[in-house]
């Protein structure tokens, strides 16, 4: 089977996260009875990969993130785990779901020039 890309991982996140109600901060997911899953913008790249190794994963996972943080790491601290920047930004509180749809938007641009 083969490893799904970088970009292929952000596009499925991105459909994640293809509303404001399907958008959350402070924690990863969460699961409601007849509703949709919410997810912060590091829960949906982590569904979005959810068929890999681990070793795999994680490695895809952090690509992804330090693609997203590349965007505005001034914006939020410096953290040694893109990871824990990503979750930052997502969590910050005046953050708004359209700044995590044009993070996403950048960083699958870039990847597909």
């Amino acid at each position: 089977m083969k490893q799904p890309t970088v970009l292929q991982v952000l596009i499925k996140a991105d459909q994640l996260l293809a509303t404001p109600s399907r958008w959350i901060k402070g924690r990863l997911a969460q699961r409601e009875l007849h509703a949709p899953t919410r997810y912060c913008m590091l829960g949906a790249i982590y569904a979005a990969s959810d068929k890999l190794t681990p070793e795999v994963r994680l490695e895809l996972i952090d690509e992804c993130c330090k693609a997203l943080v590349d965007h505005y790491e001034a914006d939020v601290p410096c953290e040694e785990y893109a990871r824990h920047s990503l979750a930052a930004f997502n969590d910050a509180p005046r953050r708004t779901f359209e700044e995590v749809k044009a993070a996403f938007r950048t960083a699958i641009d870039e990847r597909k020039a």
